[in-house]
């Protein structure tokens, strides 16, 4: 698969809706949301509090990616779309630090490429990256799914710490491509 990269200093709301609204059901399943004992999960009050709970999320993740200093939007270079939007920053080195990324399903409603093998696209991905002045890439995770798609994929696992957040503490992990380091 092929990858057209564009880096941008300017959020795009339009593409956050677009991935955030995709996301959805994957960021549902995420939110820790109590059921009582007896009730169903598409009971009324649970629906609202995941509603209220996705918003404030939606909210969130908006303010801290519109934050950064650079965009990444990946398209596939076959139909031209967009499949993923990172935030982060670029260093003097050219490597892309992402604590945030959202993604989007395949247009046959799958997101079984992101987990895909890095090493099958390190190629196409490299050459993609490179063209805006990008060599490598560092993503930093907290959640249970990116650290499963990033360990499913060859990301490198590079280092833990430990932080606290308002829901308690969690450790947040820090993966690296597996191509663009010498």
């Amino acid at each position: 698969m092929n990858f057209i990269i564009e880096k941008s200093t300017e959020f795009s709301q339009d593409i956050f809706n677009e991935l955030f609204t995709a996301s959805t059901p994957y960021l549902a399943e995420s939110l820790k949301i109590d059921v009582y004992t007896g009730s169903e999960f598409d009971d009324e009050e649970i629906r609202t509090r995941i509603e209220n709970r996705l918003e404030k999320l939606r909210d969130l993740l908006h303010h801290m990616m519109a934050g950064f200093p650079t965009q990444i939007v990946i398209k596939n270079a076959a139909d031209g779309r967009i499949q993923s939007m990172m935030a982060g920053s670029v260093n003097f080195a050219g490597t892309f630090l992402s604590p945030y990324t959202l993604h989007q399903p395949d247009a046959e409603g799958s997101r079984a490429y992101l987990y895909k093998s890095q090493t099958e696209h390190a190629v196409n991905l490299e050459a993609a990256f490179n063209t805006v002045g990008i060599n490598n890439v560092r993503v930093t995770s907290g959640s249970d799914s990116q650290t499963r798609h990033a360990l499913a994929t060859g990301w490198v696992q590079e280092e833990s710490t430990t932080v606290n957040k308002p829901d308690g503490v969690n450790a947040l992990t820090t993966f690296r491509t597996p191509w663009g380091w010498a």
